[in-house]
């Protein structure tokens, strides 16, 4: 068993217990650990919750084996997944029996394109019943390039899970059964994660055109951002095709964001006057743009994984906390860092309701250590450690300067 030695701070006259046990260290109590060990990658790279919260996915490193692990709220192993060597970009639950984990692979490309070679995206849904096999994202459609171009989100539609991606549609050969690259401008599909059947949702941009897309909690098309690659101007279509916003700057310095609050905006960035990238927000009915939490650095945007709906934010700082509209959100995850306030600490993911949370900590006597919080019966399980060959008091003091 492992404890880390610090006290935590009570939380609403209670303390949260961190004392627990996982696997061993590698390392006994009075031996000091090899230089090595503090240059080895992390054991853990990260994780993430089911949306009820009882279920945690991990990628790990198991005696020099990389696996991708799911465990179920008593932290028992329900599935494992060897993921070898692959570039690992993403995996985030569909439900809770199902995994999309995305990954890149390096493909040299024929003589007729541009450049040698291009890294392509790939999305397997992983079914947590083992005796299922994962399956690759358009990988049944010949017309389709076996990969996705962009991530637009999964939503539950009448019971149903789907995820929406960018795809690229092949035209058919001269021979029989032959299909031929056309263009690389993404069609946006509808994918059911249970059956891999597709729907296409929207067409590719026009030549010299990209386009970008945000999906609505029904699985629709609630903005289209469009901008001419040849003279920079662009345009926001809401879901009626209707104009609510144009402009004109480089593609790198212009494009979508999310959808607000409720769902009724779009917040988008430019350039402002000075060429400073700029977050504005406009309603999707139209209306006058106006600046995103003007006077705020904004570290990172929290978005509903069901509804695409903006639900919070992180300000940038020395003590970080996140804003979220809902009251009880803001007030369990104020009751969490509470807990953590002596370790430097991030919130990685946490459920649907924000009752269960992930944590990561590092910090005084803690060469990284992840947790699960249970904020309503304020408890916390370690789960993994990034490098358990080095003990508490083997890791040196910290300190902050101003």
């Amino acid at each position: 068993m492992r404890c880390l030695r610090k006290t935590m701070n009570l939380v609403v006259a209670a303390a949260i217990a961190l004392c627990f046990a996982l696997i061993p260290p590698a390392a006994l109590a009075n031996d000091v650990p090899p230089i090595s060990a503090y240059g080895e990658l992390p054991e853990i790279e990260d994780a993430a919750l089911s949306p009820s919260g009882n279920r945690i996915a991990a990628l790990l490193t198991i005696r020099d084996t990389r696996l991708l692990v799911a465990f179920d709220e008593n932290n028992q192993v329900i599935s494992r997944t060897n993921v070898n060597d692959m570039k690992v970009r993403s995996f985030d639950w569909v439900g809770e029996d199902r995994l999309l984990l995305t990954y890149s692979v390096t493909e040299n490309l024929g003589a007729s394109f541009t450049t040698d070679k291009h890294e392509f995206s790939i999305a397997i849904t992983i079914p947590i019943n083992n005796s299922e096999t994962g399956v690759a994202v358009f990988s049944n459609q010949r017309g389709l390039v076996n990969s996705i171009f962009g991530n637009y989100g999964t939503r539950q539609i009448d019971g149903r899970w789907y995820g929406f991606f960018g795809a690229i549609e092949l035209s058919r050969g001269t021979r029989m059964g032959e299909y031929e690259f056309r263009h690389g401008r993404p069609y946006l599909y509808r994918v059911d994660l249970l059956d891999n059947s597709t729907d296409r949702v929207a067409l590719a941009a026009e030549t010299n055109h990209d386009n970008d897309w945000l999906i609505d909690a029904n699985g629709d098309v609630a903005a289209t951002f469009d901008i001419n690659r040849e003279n920079g101007r662009w345009t926001i279509r809401n879901s009626e095709r209707d104009i609510i916003v144009r402009g004109q700057s480089d593609s790198a310095r212009s494009g979508l964001i999310g959808l607000g609050y409720g769902g009724a905006t779009v917040i988008y960035y430019d350039a402002d006057e000075d060429g400073r990238s700029r977050r504005f927000e406009v309603p999707l009915i139209g209306g006058t743009p106006e600046s995103f939490l003007p006077g705020i650095t904004i570290d990172r945007l929290y978005f509903d994984a069901q509804t695409g709906h903006l639900s919070g934010h992180l300000e940038e700082g020395a003590d970080p906390r996140p804003v979220f509209e809902d009251p009880a959100k803001a007030q369990a995850v104020s009751m969490v860092q509470s807990a953590f306030s002596e370790y430097s600490m991030r919130i990685v993911d946490w459920s649907d309701d924000l009752s269960n949370v992930i944590v990561r900590t590092t910090g005084q006597q803690d060469s990284g250590t992840w947790f699960t919080v249970d904020v309503e019966n304020l408890s916390a399980q370690a789960f993994a450690y990034e490098r358990r060959a080095i003990e508490p008091q083997h890791v040196g003091p910290f300190s902050t300067l101003s």
